[in-house]
């Protein structure tokens, strides 16, 4: 039986108890003792009845309160694998690019990765290089500035555009591995 079922019946027993002890209290009463008493009666048992209604509306809300929270945390790790799926999507624009030789727009690819991918993972960690204190986006983003700065023939080599395709890859890696939705259920499925 739910609470309030309970807090009905209990209603109905203290009034019957009332009712009961009602002809030995005021048996040789007045009348406006007898309203007096049953005052009292309805009184305590509005109270009582009251607080159960209350203790079920507090465990309402604390369930749906629950159940919010659950769901919320389902539309933010669907929403997170949505934008990592965007954020693989422009490393696979940028390795194009980088294939193409198009350092500009693998710059401008970069960068736009670089805010998706913060927007998705706050705290996303990748691993350090040997140059200065730049985590790895940092220092493709500088290979991809060299390639785009300077004198005309700023391009890359074979070697490096190797390389800075090698390290894109692992990159991609990397972010498919912090996908949210891996080994989770599917948020629109009802069992």
């Amino acid at each position: 039986m739910n609470a309030r079922k309970i807090s009905w019946i209990f209603f109905v027993l203290l009034l019957a108890l009332a009712s009961w002890k009602s002809t030995i209290l005021i048996a040789d009463q007045p009348a406006l003792n007898a309203l007096s008493y049953w005052g009292t009666v309805a009184t305590v048992l509005a109270l009582l009845l009251a607080i159960s209604e209350l203790i079920y509306s507090i465990q309402t809300s604390k369930a749906l309160q629950e159940q919010t929270l659950l769901v919320l945390r389902d539309v933010k790790r669907v929403e997170n694998a949505s934008t990592l799926s965007e954020c693989i999507a422009e490393l696979d624009n940028i390795t194009r690019e980088v294939s193409s030789e198009r350092y500009d727009a693998a710059l401008a690819g970069l960068q736009h990765f670089r805010r998706l991918l913060i927007r998705a993972i706050a705290s996303a960690k990748l691993p350090p290089t040997s140059i200065g204190s730049l985590n790895e986006m940092g220092a493709l983003e500088l290979t991809l500035i060299k390639a785009t700065r300077g004198t005309a023939s700023a391009g890359l080599s074979k070697p490096q555009k190797h390389e800075l395709l090698t390290r894109l890859l692992v990159l991609k890696q990397i972010v498919e591995a912090q996908n949210p939705a891996i080994g989770a259920p599917n948020v629109t499925r009802q069992d």
